[in-house]
């Protein structure tokens, strides 16, 4: 539902800005506007995994530098890549073919973390991601995940499938590289599972998109 009301307030601030600026401005309004809602949480956890998974060679150099506040060489490129990637995968979708990739990006990111929290062990045993999977229970990741597939299959139809897949796999190979890792998951590898599965989702579509045109 987070996701869902995120989604909602992009395609709203995205569907007022189009009818005074140009494509390109807008989707970047669009992702600064939810960046400041969100406080940037998910782009620091990617920044921060970026810079510990890349920097660090065993597992508690590695959790020592997603402590640190700062952001290191790693993580400045990990946002640059991913927010340009984001930008320049939704500049072909205009009016509601944007909002609904919006949505649907927002919804299946925050969805990831669900069976990411669920299926690994936490890596610290305390912070906002130990936390959050402390408190999981089977019902409200069934919920979520039947909200989840419910709004897909509305939104998309059979494209969603495909959509789903990906998103799916996303999160699993970077599940399995926190493990291999770190042994667990983190609040940060929490955001950067965000910022990646919502990445994949927008060029999901797109191709999706582009092959319907054609």
């Amino acid at each position: 539902m987070v996701g869902f009301l995120l989604g909602l307030a992009g395609a709203a601030l995205y569907l007022a800005l189009s009818l005074i600026l140009p494509q390109a401005a807008v989707v970047v309004a669009v992702f600064m506007g939810l960046a400041l809602i969100t406080g940037g949480l998910n782009e620091d956890g990617l920044a921060d995994c970026a810079d510990g998974f890349d920097g660090g060679y065993s597992r508690d150099q590695v959790l020592e530098i997603m402590r640190d506040s700062h952001i290191g060489t790693f993580g400045v490129l990990a946002l640059g890549f991913v927010v340009s990637l984001k930008v320049i995968s939704l500049m072909p979708l205009v009016d509601w073919d944007f909002a609904l990739a919006l949505v649907m990006a927002q919804v299946l990111s925050r969805w990831s973390v669900l069976p990411l929290a669920w299926a690994l062990p936490r890596a610290r045993s305390e912070g906002l991601g130990s936390g959050f999977s402390a408190q999981l229970r089977p019902l409200p990741i069934f919920l979520a995940t039947l909200f989840t597939l419910l709004l897909g299959t509305f939104l998309y139809h059979w494209s969603f499938l495909p959509i789903f897949l990906v998103a799916a796999l996303v999160v699993g190979i970077f599940g399995l590289y926190c493990f291999r890792r770190i042994g667990g998951v983190t609040g940060d590898c929490h955001g950067a599972a965000i910022q990646l599965v919502e990445l994949s989702v927008y060029l999901s579509v797109v191709v999706i998109h582009t092959r319907i045109q054609l």
